[in-house]
């Protein structure tokens, strides 16, 4: 297994609330957080999801590692992340049970080198004349202690 120096949390909000009283107003949410590869050599990442419960519960979620494992992002390539992608890491009950209406939390990148992580946060109202809103984020890096996997 590779070894991870750098560290992304980007906030992610996916799904739809079709009531007032949740933990966000109601419309639909989708969250898209982009990598890029500047470097001149392929760098490895690893994802995972670390959920939030809503916030009156002060309870820490759950986190869920990519089940895909780790992923080769190729120099001068980007890839993209969407909520049908992080949502998949949640394990489902068996029998599945019907999809959580949304799901709040921050998706993780382990990256072997500093790579570009940008969040896009895309929102639309229930109705069809409400009007849709984007927000584009620049995730900042951490560097992490060096630790091998065993």
């Amino acid at each position: 297994m590779a070894i991870c120096r750098f560290e992304y949390a980007a906030k992610v909000v996916c799904g739809e609330v079709r009531e007032r009283g949740e933990a966000l107003a109601p419309g639909v949410y989708v969250t898209e957080i982009n990598v890029y590869n500047p470097n001149e050599r392929p760098v490895i990442l690893r994802k995972r999801l670390a959920v939030s419960v809503p916030p009156g519960a002060q309870k820490e979620g759950e986190s869920y590692a990519d089940p895909e494992g780790e992923h080769a992002l190729r120099p001068g390539r980007a890839l993209a992340v969407d909520c049908r992608h992080v949502g998949g890491f949640i394990p489902q009950p068996t029998p599945p049970a019907p999809a959580a209406p949304y799901f709040i939390g921050f998706l993780v990148i382990e990256s072997t080198d500093s790579v570009d992580v940008t969040a896009v946060y895309t929102t639309a109202s229930l109705h069809e004349l409400g009007v849709p809103s984007i927000a584009v984020e620049l995730v900042r890096e951490r560097k992490k202690a060096i630790a091998e996997d065993r």
